[in-house]
């Protein structure tokens, strides 16, 4: 993967500002979302394509996500990046019944997209590590429960 591009936002004239400087200091400063969405035209899209559900919704919010600047923004040392684009990390089932982190390669091409989410999927089922690339924050987190 290639190096994903990030720039520095300029914290005195950016118009978040406000809001970076009261939730800064947070200890964990960030939202989780939780929402109800009626996915039958995905369910329905993804059957016909033959396709897998969960990489199809995947990819919807990561696209949705990628087209937003502010979801691409990032708290790093005392400043906020922009990357260029962030990947989507899941959580898949292992082998061993517990869960491990899958991180993926976003692109804007679903074929190429689900081709590589379901050989990454394949990969974490069987790894040793819950978490293999902790030191990025590129990264857009994705669960789901059974």
């Amino acid at each position: 993967m290639a190096d994903n591009q990030r720039k520095l936002i300029d914290i005195e004239t950016w118009p978040r500002r406000e809001a970076y400087g009261l939730f800064r200091d947070f200890g964990f400063p960030y939202f989780s979302i939780t929402a109800n969405v009626d996915v039958t035209a995905l369910l329905s899209a993804a059957k016909e394509k033959r396709t897998s559900f969960t990489i199809g919704l995947v990819y919807a919010l990561s696209r949705a996500a990628n087209a937003i600047s502010a979801f691409r923004q990032r708290m790093e040392g005392n400043g906020v990046v922009e990357y260029s684009v962030v990947h989507p990390s899941i959580t898949v089932l292992a082998d061993d019944d517990q869960f491990r982190f899958c991180s993926l390669h976003y692109t804007d091409e679903f074929t190429q997209f689900a081709a590589g989410a379901k050989e990454r999927i394949e990969q974490a089922r069987t790894a040793n590590s819950v978490w293999p690339e902790p030191d990025r924050n590129d990264f857009l987190f994705m669960t789901s429960l059974p």
